[in-house]
């Protein structure tokens, strides 16, 4: 059976800080900012959360996919967190603590981020390409993953693999996973105006 999630209004495409990233009004310490904080969820919780699916490729997310995220973070002058800043990444980190060992609200974690990462990586990339005089290098993150959609359909195949039981836990994580994503970005945004 075809079972569909979408993320809806809350799209991260359309948040304000990707809008404002899109048209250039984001300043490089902006993208500093976003970069050590979001580092949280790159190299920690995503291998962690493919690590517990068993997936086969985890050294992709452990080294390869970790060490670009750190490549663009040095390339706009970043200085990593070792704790989480705001509320929002550390309410992530707090959702995936609390679902880790269930296959199916895990997958439905996983979901909310990969299904929109290829589009959010494309739009990224070329808001970088128009705005930021970034090296290649410092781009090659969001260039791998606007054409990777190979962890998207990997998902796919376990959620249209589930009975109504275990699709219900993964919408239901699906669904909270969308909406602490958001709230991401807004303190992101709101760190950044901080000054």
């Amino acid at each position: 059976m075809k079972r569909y999630l979408k993320a809806g209004e809350k799209l991260l495409l359309n948040h304000p800080f990707y809008k404002d990233w899109e048209s250039g009004r984001l300043s490089e310490r902006d993208l500093a900012i976003y970069s050590a904080e979001y580092e949280h969820f790159i190299k920690g919780i995503l291998p962690l959360a493919w690590k517990e699916l068993r997936y086969n490729n985890i050294y992709e997310e452990e080294l390869e996919h970790a060490e670009l995220w750190k490549v663009f973070g040095n390339s706009v002058n970043y200085t990593p967190t070792k704790t989480p800043q705001t509320d929002g990444m550390k309410r992530l980190i707090q959702k995936f603590n609390s679902i880790k060992h269930n296959k199916h609200s895990l997958i439905g974690f996983l979901y909310a981020f990969e299904h929109q990462q290829p589009e959010v990586s494309k739009s990224k990339l070329q808001g970088l390409e128009k705005w930021f005089n970034i090296p290649d290098k410092g781009k090659e993150y969001f260039l791998l993953h606007a054409r990777n959609t190979e962890e998207k359909g990997i998902l796919e195949n376990l959620i249209n693999s589930m009975n109504n039981d275990e699709f219900s836990k993964c919408e239901e994580t699906f669904e909270e996973t969308i909406n602490i994503l958001w709230d991401v970005l807004t303190d992101i945004q709101n760190l950044c105006l901080k000054g």
